[in-house]
């Protein structure tokens, strides 16, 4: 399996002479990134924040991108620097544009220049995929179980949350429910098993529909890409078993007759019984208000976060967010190649670099429906392993 059969060769080199690798470097500014982000949303969802907490979580985070622009800075010094000169670029063009709140400006710049990009960039220092693979898949399962008990902690113990789901937190277990779900797919173990039903079960309950989308996305991309027939032929077996059993769950679920005020503590239950699962008029409203924008300026857009309503209410879709940026023409463009760059890096990279590329579209594939990429670690990720392929692939060439 991949990242499973390697043997623990995750080894950093504390109390030897020798100093961090870059590698060891950019593994590590990627796990404490995680270690932030459950941290941060067991502060923010179970305890209720506290300028003092939040700012000891945010520690991490600086830590974590600190550490990516170090091991980025040893190895490869201009590819961070024109990276980073890109997005200064842009978010200095809509400033002059003059179309963008100035806060919300502000706040998505230090996400995408501070944060983002330099964590994204982290895996150009990487060569051994197979090794980050496996330490994705270590803290896979005691990540699933913090994120599961901070759920249970706020919906069910403490009652913190008005509303009955939180999208934050299913996209935080979503993440290392794909990768456990590709561990289970590579060589089936029953605790890996045991961990991903547990996430999955609790982003039924109180998940984002989004999830759903992204696991789903991760399923048929690993089955038509990353597997051989006979297991291909396994695994959509076993995809039919799923869903009967899914069909069967809410079969009993109907049959107790919940009446609405004892469903709608579960969401997403609620909206699939009341066959609403796949609407959302908040979302439609977004959408037909931020294409109405786009044609008003098709040529060179509002520049990035331009003509938003307010830092949480952008468009909401990757394709709307690129088309009011950067306008339509430079948009298509836009779209044109990262549709080349994807079908390449899936059909020429090795097995271990086309699994984690898989793994974090996947993930990234949420911004379909939510979220912006100016704040998506997993597109950041994405983007800088095609920047390393086409890298390695022109190196190989001369």
């Amino acid at each position: 399996m991949i990242g499973l059969k390697v043997k623990s060769n995750f080894r950093l080199n504390m109390g030897s002479k020798k100093s961090f690798s870059n590698e060891d470097i950019a593994c590590l500014s990627l796990v404490l990134y995680y270690i932030w982000q459950t941290g941060n949303l067991f502060v923010q969802k179970c305890i209720g924040g506290g300028v003092m907490l939040i700012g000891a979580a945010y520690l991490l985070l600086v830590a974590g991108a600190g550490m990516a622009l170090l091991s980025v800075a040893r190895k490869k010094a201009a590819y961070g620097l024109m990276a980073e000169l890109v997005v200064l670029s842009l978010y200095a063009v809509s400033y002059v544009l003059g179309y963008a709140d100035k806060s919300v400006l502000g706040y998505y710049f230090f996400w995408t220049f501070m944060v983002c990009v330099p964590i994204g960039m982290s895996v150009l220092c990487m060569n051994d995929w197979d090794r980050l693979m496996l330490l994705l898949y270590r803290i896979a399962k005691p990540m699933i179980g913090v994120l599961c008990g901070i759920i249970f902690l706020r919906f069910i113990v403490l009652k913190t949350s008005i509303s009955q789901y939180d999208q934050s937190l299913s996209y935080a277990v979503v993440f290392w429910c794909i990768i456990l779900c590709n561990a289970v797919i590579e060589k089936m173990k029953l605790v890996d098993l045991f961990f991903l039903l547990l996430g999955l079960g609790f982003n039924l309950l109180w998940g984002s529909r989004g999830t759903y989308l992204c696991f789903a996305i991760f399923i048929v991309l690993k089955t038509v890409l990353d597997v051989d027939a006979k297991r291909r032929k396994i695994l959509i077996f076993l995809g039919i078993i799923l869903f009967l059993a899914i069909i069967t769950f809410f079969l009993v679920v109907d049959s107790f007759k919940m009446n609405s005020d004892e469903l709608i503590n579960f969401r997403s239950l609620y909206l699939i019984m009341n066959g609403d699962l796949f609407r959302s008029d908040s979302r439609m409203a977004l959408y037909f208000y931020y294409a109405g924008l786009v044609l008003q300026k098709p040529f060179l857009g509002w520049g990035v976060t331009g003509g938003w309503i307010d830092s949480g209410l952008g468009p909401h879709n990757f394709f709307l967010e690129i088309l009011l940026s950067f306008g339509i023409m430079i948009g298509m463009a836009i779209f044109v190649i990262v549709l080349y760059t994807i079908v390449g890096i899936v059909k020429s990279s090795e097995k271990s670099e086309k699994t984690l590329f898989i793994i974090y579209f996947s993930n990234a594939f949420s911004l379909i429906v939510s979220g912006t990429f100016l704040q998506n670690i997993s597109f950041y990720i994405c983007l800088f392993l095609v920047v390393s392929h086409i890298s390695r692939r022109r190196r190989l060439r001369r």
